[in-house]
């Protein structure tokens, strides 16, 4: 970021152990890989569209296709979660809490959900194995919440 001249860092960048998701930019296929393109795992997401960039923003993998952006779950059988219709996205760009949609003239940013709150949404639409699946990712401080979570799941 610039201001008044001075350059500040807006991410921290760091070389850490990264799976990465490589996607056949002339299909529709994306598998996972590690650093060195070794496959990690023989499952495949199949994609709407041959994808033109994918990141990994944990629990999902979301893919800037050619007329939107496909957000589906890192879970076998890789869900379609939401699909997002922008025009002209140039970029879409990892952020610690977000991912910053970059347009031809304009950035949004796509925020998740708080857990919590996809689990109720996840309860009440009937899809129970996804919500229990995301309280595994409710944080150990949040003990009782995953205990409630999934005991009004089981009921």
């Amino acid at each position: 970021m610039c201001t008044h001249g001075t350059i500040e860092e807006a991410f921290c960048v760091s070389p850490g152990k990264r799976e990465s998701v490589f996607s056949d930019m002339m299909e529709n296929i994306g598998v996972f890989v590690d650093q060195n393109g070794k496959l990690l795992q023989a499952d495949r997401i199949c994609w709407s569209e041959a994808p033109i960039a994918v990141i990994i923003q944990k629990p999902y993998a979301i893919a800037l296709l050619p007329r939107r952006v496909e957000v589906r779950s890192l879970r076998v059988p890789y869900a379609l979660i939401q699909t997002i219709v922008l025009q002209n996205v140039r970029h879409l760009i990892p952020s610690s809490n977000a991912v910053v949609v970059a347009l031809e003239n304009s950035i949004f940013g796509l925020f998740p959900v708080p857990l919590g709150a996809q689990i109720v949404q996840l309860t009440a639409s009937g899809d129970f194995e996804e919500a229990l699946a995301l309280c595994k990712l409710l944080p150990p401080e949040d003990a009782s919440l995953r205990a409630a979570k999934e005991g009004s799941i089981h009921i």
